[in-house]
């Protein structure tokens, strides 16, 4: 594995290991845990991204899950 793939898998854990800590302790329902994971992981993945961009032969998962195909008119 390359060392970005690694410090961003170690991110998006520790992340959710953070989140998941926080609503046992505050009593949060499931549906926000959930939802602040997702946007704390998303947050954390476009700053890695924009400090560390793809190279072209290899996307990362945000870039190709937000892609959308371009129409020609």
């Amino acid at each position: 594995m390359k060392v970005k793939n690694v410090i961003t898998l170690f991110l998006s854990k520790a992340l959710v290991l953070l989140q998941i800590g926080h609503v046992i302790a505050s009593g949060t329902s499931k549906l926000l845990l959930v939802l602040k994971c997702r946007d704390m992981i998303q947050m954390w993945m476009d700053r890695w991204q924009s400090f560390y961009p793809p190279t072209r032969l290899s996307p990362s998962i945000m870039e190709t899950r937000n892609q959308a195909p371009l129409l020609k008119s």
